[in-house]
Order: structure tokens, then sequence, then C-alpha cells
């Protein structure tokens, strides 16, 4: 056993939240059973710089073991259900009843998502933050433990703090979900914050890093400062900026810290503070740590979680936890940093959420987040395209519906009343043909509920894809005719 961990288990047996706890050394890794039948592991090397003062160490350690023992996984009894299992939505039927009940295997007869109490949950990056040391006097989870790295925030006010760094004010990428940059825009003055999607929900923007603050720029800071708009190269140069700023931190590259969490292997990338999610926009250093993880794993796929502005790592998708590690993400949508906690693949032309097939262990809980993020950012598109003058075509809404098989979903509705309408890219849409309504009419109309990819696959004439528009929305226009929508019903039961 090296020094290093004969220095962990003389601090762990002294911290006064071990009491009556085994504490054991496996190699590199510290494996803690506690009194209570809780356990947790983690590998301080990993964590912690052997260089650093004792005292450093010390107090840096025994906020990791306190941490530890909060966040331990419980001894659950056969039969019982874990801490972060799911609480059951009630039932009910969609007040649109759009129920086509053969579109999946499941039943469509939609029910309402029932929201959870999520008063007491701690922050998102609460746990992943404090696992890498970066706390805050904010966080839940630490308080009272004394102050790390300070986290900066985002600021549209541009203060008078002319201090830089290393010469200059460093003009770095920042990652953001959709509904971050969607509302910079001033359709009156042509102007937004600089930014470019990378995927379909998430952004990357150019910010200026300031002692305190974090400053977006808009397009019209560019003509400012007389900085050419293109997009390009300015973001080439400030991803090479990011790994700049992280050389000068004294990382040599990138430093992927190894942690337990809810018994899965995380990849953490711990650096530099503040803009871990901004290496989502570095294709190739991704690429690179992808290569890694797979000549260390063979056959097995890394996928890659950007959780908050902090937050981001990298976890193998046949790690058997990766189902109670994604419970960890549910109920933080509503966090000032919460990105996109979606699982993504990585290639040299960009990046794909990962999504399993529906008998997948982590497919529902993957469903839930998928739904309820996609849905924060659509309700918020729906809102900033409704202010843009001349805005005619209805905006459908973004829904989330709950199956009785417990699944969750997306769906849109288009009635023969629309005629035309804009619409999110859901799961499934409803088509409603509304009856006469006349009395002696036994036509009482009908609905046909599908995947929204096997709609347009059947009446591809209806749907075109909207321009100039993120996250996706298609246009409709017109109605399914009769044999139409006998055809839609026919392939009400595809996946494909």
């Amino acid at each position: 056993m090296s020094q290093f961990m004969d220095w962990v288990l003389d601090v762990a047996a002294s911290h006064p939240d071990l009491e009556g706890a085994f504490v054991d050394a496996d190699g590199e890794w510290l494996d803690v059973l506690l009194a209570d039948g809780r356990a947790f592991r983690f590998r301080p090397s990993q964590m912690i710089d052997e260089s650093k003062p004792e005292e450093t160490r010390r107090s840096l350690l025994n906020k990791l073991l306190k941490i530890g023992v909060q966040q331990a996984d419980s001894a659950v009894a056969e039969g019982e259900g874990g801490a972060g299992a799911s609480t059951p939505a009630r039932e009910s039927s969609d007040p649109g009843d759009t129920g086509d009940a053969n579109a999946s295997g499941d039943s469509v007869e939609l029910a309402d998502a029932e929201p959870q109490d999520q008063s007491a949950r701690p922050s998102l990056s609460s746990v992943f933050d404090a696992i890498m040391g970066a706390l805050t006097s904010q966080n839940p989870l630490t308080a009272g433990l004394g102050a790390g790295p300070e986290t900066k925030e985002d600021s549209l006010v541009v203060g008078d703090d002319e201090e830089e760094h290393d010469g200059q004010i460093r003009r770095l990428p920042i990652v953001r979900p959709a509904d971050y940059f969607l509302p910079s825009h001033d359709r009156e003055r042509d102007d937004s914050m600089v930014y470019i999607p990378l995927t379909e929900f998430i952004g990357v923007g150019l910010a200026e890093d300031h002692p305190d603050t974090i400053q977006p720029l808009f397009f019209s800071d560019l003509a400012e400062r007389a900085i050419a708009p293109e997009l390009g190269p300015l973001f080439v140069d400030a991803v090479e900026e990011l790994r700049q700023l992280n050389f000068s931190e004294g990382q040599a590259g990138i430093e992927l810290g190894i942690a337990d969490v809810a018994g899965a292997r995380v990849f953490w990338l711990t650096s530099p503070n503040n803009y871990q999610s901004s290496w989502f926009a570095d294709l190739d250093m991704a690429q690179t740590i992808s290569d890694s993880l797979v000549q260390e794993y063979p056959d097995s796929l890394p996928l890659f979680i950007p959780a908050s502005r902090t937050s981001f790592f990298a976890v193998m998708a046949d790690d058997p936890r990766l189902p109670k590690l994604m419970e960890k993400l549910r109920g933080h949508e509503n966090d000032d940093d919460a990105l996109y906690p979606l699982p993504h693949t990585v290639a040299s032309d960009g990046w794909k959420e990962w999504i399993p097939m529906s008998d997948h262990p982590a497919s529902k809980v993957l469903e839930e987040l998928r739904t309820t993020y996609r849905k924060r950012m659509y309700d918020c598109q729906t809102k900033e395209i409704a202010a843009w003058e001349g805005t005619q075509m209805e905006l459908k809404p973004y829904s989330v519906h709950r199956l009785r098989s417990g699944r969750w979903v997306s769906n849109c509705q288009y009635s023969t009343l629309d005629q035309s309408a804009s619409l999110p890219q859901t799961d499934f849409i409803t088509f409603v043909r509304k009856g006469s309504g006349l009395p002696w009419d036994e036509d009482e109309g009908e609905t046909v509920t599908i995947r929204f990819h096997v709609a347009r696959d059947v009446w591809p004439e209806g749907f075109s894809k909207a321009e100039g528009v993120w996250p996706p929305r298609w246009d409709v226009s017109g109605f399914p005719t009769p044999d139409q929508l006998k055809e839609l019903h026919e392939a009400a039961h595809r996946n494909y």
C-alpha cells in the first residue's frame, strides 16, 4: 500500500462521521462500510493532489468523506423501493383523449404526469461538483464545510472591472441549453448572443471571462470591439483558449476524475473551474477521451452527460448502475445551472443523443428526463416566437404525458380546425378530425395517434421543416384526406 493511502486511512479513521465504520483500502480505492449498512467508495488519488500541503489535503479529504457519508447508497431490503425510486404518477385519461391505443405497444391513451415534490432535493451540481472539490457556500450538502473554488455567475451587465488574465481577457466557449440563448434575440435591433447549436437542444456561446463573472457576448459586442462576426474562426480560437486556460491552471492535459456515483463508475472532467461543460464544444478532445475509454473498456460505449455548467462526465453504456445514476439527475430541470443531462455519443461529425431501446433498464428514467427538459426548451421557444412581429401560424405546444405502462412520451395535436400550424418535434402526433357537431349527424369525428416520424413518412406532403428556428419545428398545412387518414391509422402501430 502506498504512503498516500496509509495517510488516507489514518485521516479516515479519525473522521467523526465514520465512527463504527469499516474502512479499508483496495489499491487506489477507499472502501467505507458505515455502521448503518450503507457504503461508498472513491479514489482519493484522483481528487487530491499529493503534492499539496498536508493541511490542504486533510481538509479536502474530510470534505469528500462527509459528502460520501451523505450520499452513500442505502441498504434496501428485497422488495422495497430504493431512495431513487419514482413516485407513480396518477393515471387519468388525457383531457384531449388522444387515444389510438396501438401506437407503440403501450396504450397511447395518455395520462397526465403528476408533478413531484422536489423541495427537499439538493441542487443539480451539489453531488457532482462536491465530489470534485468545487464546493460553494450555497451548496446544501457542503454547508459549514468551508469555502472551495468560487463559482462564477453569468452576467449580462458589463462592469467597470477591467482586470485582465495573463495580459488579456479570455474569450471562452460556454455550453448552455437552447432556452438560455433563445431569450437573447432582439429582433428590433437584429441582435442576440453569439452562439451556434451543437445539438438539437444544446448550443455553444462565446463569453469573456472576468474575475467574478462570465459575460456572454452579443453580436453588438463584436461590432463594438471591431471583431469580424465569422463564427467558425471565433469558436476555434475560443476552444484553443479553453485549452490554454486549462494548461495555465496547472493541467498538462484533460484530467479525468474517477468516482462511484450511485454505484456507477463515472469519469469527470475536472477543470478548468466554471468551464467544465465547455469541453462539450471541443469535439477533438471529446473524441480523444472516448477513444481512451474504449481502449480501457473494450466493447463498451462511452456516454457523455452534460449535466450542468460545471458537471460534465462520462459513463459506460453497459454499466449496470446507469439507471441509478440517471435517477440522481431527476427533478432539477428548474435549476439555474441545469444543462441537458442526457447521454450523448461523440463522433468526428458531432454529438448524437443516445436513446436506447425501450427494454433497456435506463429507458424510462431517460424518457422522463428527455421529455421534461425538451418541454422546458420548447415552452421558451414558443414564448419567444409568439412575440415576433408578423407571426401568424399557430404554435402548437409540446405536451408531456405518462403512459399507463409508466413510460414517458411527448405529443402534439393537429386538427381539422387548424389548417396550418407550427409543431414541435415530439414523439407522437395526434390528428383530430372533428365531427360536424350537428345533432342529427352521427359522425363524431376520429383521432389517430402515431409516432411523429412515422406520420412524416406516411404523409410527407403535409410536413416541411421550419427554417431559422431551433430547437427543430415542423410546419404543417392542410389536413389528411380520408384515405390518408386511413393510412395513418393503419401505420399507428409502427415504431419506424
